[in-house]
């Protein structure tokens, strides 16, 4: 299963593994519980800068995370420096969401 973020018009997308979608859903201060929404390219990019403004403090994506296995499920990692490279696409986005006057989206 997987998210991807875009905006309303089309323009650049970006698609996580749900599990990587709900950390940086989280990271952003968006419900995780559901892997889909939308939010005003202002917003969107707000917290995105926000986001990371705080990612050192926040979490440890300096170092990453393994994946592992839950009986017959593997979840995947995170390479070290993958959240700060996913906020930089994600702030790509919420700017041309923001210059075509759009919203983005994730579903």
């Amino acid at each position: 299963m997987s998210t991807t973020f875009t905006t309303t018009l089309g323009g650049p997308e970006l698609n996580l593994h749900n599990g990587n979608a709900r950390v940086v859903l989280e990271l952003l201060g968006l419900p995780a519980e559901e892997p889909w929404g939308d939010a005003p390219a202002e917003d969107f990019l707000g917290r995105t800068l926000v986001a990371q403004g705080l990612l050192d403090v926040a979490t440890d994506d300096a170092h990453g995370t393994p994946a592992f296995t839950d009986g017959r499920v593997t979840y995947g990692g995170r390479d070290p420096g993958h959240l700060a490279r996913v906020l930089v696409q994600l702030q790509e986005i919420a700017s041309w969401a923001h210059r075509h006057h759009a919203d983005v989206t994730w579903d």
